[in-house]
């Protein structure tokens, strides 16, 4: 488990997202509010196909938002996936 992931907030640059994940070779940096929420990752293949002259640009139109930040822990299921949204998962028998 990690204990303090390396995070960015959504105003953070493309540059400065490809700059984190060389640095810790990682290949997705979590984009999480200033109270730690999860809004969203963005992976090296979110930015894969941006053009270099626009690396200066915020991170959040291009990266993977989290269906976790769409659910929300406020909501009467905990913020917890559904099975339609969870679809590589199996159930194990009789469960």
């Amino acid at each position: 488990m990690i204990v303090e992931p390396v995070t960015l907030p959504p105003t953070a640059t493309l540059r400065q997202a490809d700059t984190i994940m060389g640095t810790y070779h990682i290949s997705g940096v979590p984009i999480t509010t200033d109270g730690g929420k999860l809004v969203g990752i963005l992976t090296n293949r979110d930015i894969r196909f941006v053009e270099p002259s626009d690396y200066d640009l915020p991170g959040q139109p291009v990266m993977t938002p989290s269906r976790w930040s769409q659910a929300g822990r406020d909501q009467p299921d905990g913020g917890q996936a559904h099975p339609a949204e969870t679809p590589h998962r199996k159930t194990a028998p009789g469960g």
